[in-house]
């Protein structure tokens, strides 16, 4: 039996209308990945792929950073993490925030130079350093480079704790006191 046109041409205005709701509603995902690693030569440069880094983050954040160049993305970390993001960061030095999730470095000995660690979503990395009293960086998505510098925020982090609770005796001992001023941080 013949179906009628107009049955047949409000079938496809339906089924039409309904894969352009989906494709407005569709998140593309991001699956590119670039092994390159770039490199940032100034303050302002840095700071603003951090800032980007930030925002664009979807699940996940780890930042290591001074507490003075922490501070200036505070607000956008408790943003993220009110969004439902993953944030942990380790403020050497300290700072007051609402983060959920904040270790506190107050270093034992000499203060050690300023570095800058940002990890997001498990895939981007950014770490800034001072080379030569100027501000420097690298940035990539390194699959292998974005696995041991995670590493390394949490080799800190494990420092930090431990540096917290047996500080006193840690510094009693000479070949442990030598080996903790060996560390950056």
């Amino acid at each position: 039996m013949a179906v009628d046109l107009q049955s047949i041409i409000h079938k496809i205005k339906a089924d039409f209308e309904k894969d352009i709701e989906e494709l407005k509603s569709y998140k593309i995902k991001r699956t590119f990945t670039d092994e390159h690693i770039w490199t940032l030569k100034d303050e302002s440069s840095i700071a603003s792929n951090i800032e980007q880094l930030i925002e664009e983050a979807d699940s996940s954040i780890l930042f290591l950073a001074w507490n003075e160049r922490m501070e200036k993305y505070r607000e956008l970390l408790e943003q993220k993490e009110r969004q439902g993001v993953y944030v942990e960061v380790l403020a050497v030095g300290g700072m007051e925030t609402s983060l959920n999730r904040i270790y506190s470095l107050i270093p034992l000995l000499d203060a050690p130079e300023p570095s800058q660690l940002l990890i997001v979503d498990h895939a981007y990395l950014l770490f800034a350093g001072v080379e030569h009293d100027s501000w420097r960086a690298i940035k990539t998505m390194s699959k292998p480079i974005v696995k041991a510098m995670t590493d390394y925020f949490y080799h800190d982090v494990a420092l930090t704790q431990i540096t917290k609770k047996y500080g006193d005796q840690l510094l009693q001992d000479a070949e442990i006191e030598k080996l903790l001023t060996r560390l950056i941080y």
